[in-house]
């Protein structure tokens, strides 16, 4: 139930990635308002010199607040974004739109076929590591490691 949870949040906040950058105006809170200093984010795992580098600073209720795109380098990249004032809690959201049609591809489950990232931060950094990977495949790891947690457990002996 959680990896259904999580897999539905972080499409959601993708795809809302994705609807800023077709729609060209992205709407981003004033930066007065909401934005406070910058914050340095590499994106690791680019495998290809082809498509975007799409990536996103949010705020605790997805509101954007920051956007940047960039043509995708192989290896790892470096942005640097507005942020949140310190001690307020955000997210960075990362996807490479390799087919450059400004979308996060989903299949016919919802689950995205590119590469993406979510960081959620609690307001205190200054940089962000983000490893961009296929969410299906994230989704699959984590539940063999619970599974394998799970396993362990039970063959513990109880006193």
């Amino acid at each position: 139930m959680k990896q259904k949870k999580l897999m539905a949040i972080l499409t959601a906040a993708l795809m809302a990635m994705s609807i800023m950058a077709s729609a060209q105006t992205s709407p981003m809170a004033e930066p007065s308002e909401t934005t406070s200093g910058t914050i340095t984010v590499t994106v690791d795992s680019i495998d290809v010199d082809m498509g975007y580098i799409m990536i996103t600073i949010m705020s605790q209720d997805f509101h954007p607040l920051d956007y940047s795109m960039r043509p995708a380098q192989r290896g790892s990249m470096t942005f640097e974004l507005k942020r949140p004032a310190l001690g307020v809690p955000f997210s960075v959201m990362v996807f490479h739109d390799l087919n450059m049609n400004g979308n996060l591809d989903l299949n016919e489950q919802s689950v995205p076929v590119e590469k993406c990232a979510a960081v959620q931060c609690v307001g205190t950094e200054t940089t962000v590591h983000a490893q961009l990977r296929f969410l299906d495949k994230l989704l699959k790891e984590k539940a063999a490691r619970n599974a394998a947690a799970a396993k362990d457990k039970d063959s513990k002996p109880t006193k």
